[in-house]
């Protein structure tokens, strides 16, 4: 059986390029309406929390993450509830 295929995006709400990433993460959510804040929390695989940031939504819901201080690996970020995972690579 072939089953259909969907961007993480189409299923979290949340959209990251560029996956995997350095220093930066450009993260683009569908809720909550512009400028009202947009709360995301960075947690590794094991659900540590890592540093959050809280920024105001621009255009078209985007913000962006600085990640350069976090290790090289696979994280989790939650946007107001919405989750999706990210792929952090060496400086």
């Amino acid at each position: 059986h072939s089953f259909p295929t969907r961007r993480s995006s189409d299923v979290t709400g949340v959209q990251t390029c560029p996956n995997p990433a350095q220093q930066y993460l450009m993260v683009e959510t569908s809720a909550p309406a512009n400028g009202q804040p947009v709360l995301c929390r960075v947690y590794d695989l094991p659900g540590r929390f890592m540093p959050q940031c809280t920024a105001t939504a621009g255009e078209h819901n985007r913000i962006l993450l600085n990640i350069a201080a976090l290790r090289a690996g696979v994280y989790l970020l939650e946007c107001n509830g919405k989750t999706t995972m990210f792929v952090k690579t060496d400086n």
